[in-house]
């Protein structure tokens, strides 16, 4: 699988990185402190230094933003006779490289895959055949937009410094994702990478999403039933889904992110010795953290709480507790085939 996504993929920098990095295999036993395993909110996101795993780091928001108006502030004062559009296409050949083109078409390939494969390993009795060729045909129609050329953004090009990365379904039913200039600079871990592309796409397939095409898989409602069964998701009830406040459609796109990226962590469980390892899974949600500290005590709106998000979407996934060396969650990770005495 390495050598595939080295030739078909273009993660070579990344995916070398990792292999150098190569240890022997986890003894099974827990990689990080001691309350990891009960508290793994707490100790991800106490982590207040950059966290460097075998692939790269993850840079807070606002660095990203910063070094991408500074690349603007140098182009405009060294070529002061350009327009704003030759400025805009300047801009976009510092900040989206090729390698970073690649990296970011390649975590977007790989999430796709990977939801695809989420949806087929589905059994007839959760999801059907006709479910799983219509998610799966909107997973394929949704474009990955990306400069150069810098009109692509043309509509948005204050997109071109920022931080953001979204999905969103234009009004003649197009449906694209796009990702800040921003970001780019601040993000250079393969797993924090693949976890926001793979929740971007999520949302292709969320359950607000699917009410434009006239469809919700009864595998969604078991789904959101034990989201409001283990008290992560708040807001309004069934009746207000997909209104104003509703965190259904966040949740969901998270919880597909995670199980795209706790494969891509059990692939490297036998690659990366423990440290390493525990830098990865945190390095997957870094970014919560950093939402955590410079909105305290505020309302969260359409997005969960990061301690939701981390701890009981994140946390529970079972492949990634045994990542860790964890024993299963006592809290149940929810699925498409949930049922309610399924404990």
């Amino acid at each position: 699988m390495i050598v595939y996504f080295r030739s078909a993929w273009n993660f070579q920098n990344k995916l070398r990185r990792a292999m150098d990095a190569r240890m022997p295999a986890s003894s099974g036993r827990t990689v990080g402190p001691p309350d990891i395993c009960t508290n793994l909110y707490r100790v991800f996101c106490s982590r207040k230094n950059v966290t460097k795993d075998p692939t790269g780091f993850v840079r807070r928001d606002t660095e990203g933003e910063i070094e991408a108006l500074r690349i603007y502030e140098e182009v405009m004062h060294a070529n002061p006779e350009l327009t704003s559009e030759q400025v805009d296409d300047e801009l976009v050949k510092r900040i989206y490289t090729d390698e970073r083109r690649k990296f970011v078409e390649g975590a977007y390939r790989y999430a796709r895959v990977g939801i695809i494969k989420l949806i087929d390993s589905q059994p007839k009795s959760i999801l059907v055949e006709k479910e799983k060729r219509k998610l799966k045909s909107i997973l394929r129609k949704t474009v990955l937009q990306l400069p150069p050329p810098a009109d692509v953004y043309g509509d948005e090009p204050d997109l071109l410094t920022k931080n953001d990365v979204y999905f969103e379904r234009l009004k003649d039913g197009t449906r694209r994702l796009r990702v800040g200039g921003a970001f780019l600079l601040s993000v250079k871990s393969l797993f924090n990478m693949v976890f926001t592309i793979a929740h971007e796409l999520g949302h292709s397939i969320d359950p607000c999403e699917l009410l434009h095409e006239g469809m919700r898989p009864e595998a969604y409602d078991r789904l959101t039933a034990c989201f409001r069964r283990e008290k992560i998701l708040s807001g309004p009830g069934k009746r207000a889904e997909c209104s104003a406040g509703d965190q259904l459609p966040e949740l969901f796109a998270d919880w597909v992110a995670v199980q795209v990226t706790a494969g891509l962590l059990k692939k490297y469980a036998t690659e990366f010795d423990k440290s390493q390892l525990l830098d990865a899974a945190i390095n997957t949600v870094k970014d919560l953290c950093d939402e955590d500290e410079n909105f305290k005590d505020v309302d969260f709106g359409s997005h969960p709480p990061p301690q939701i998000r981390i701890q009981s979407v994140f946390g529970t996934h079972p492949i990634i507790r045994q990542v860790l060396g964890c024993a299963p969650s006592v809290q149940t990770h929810c699925g498409y085939g949930w049922r309610p005495f399924a404990r």
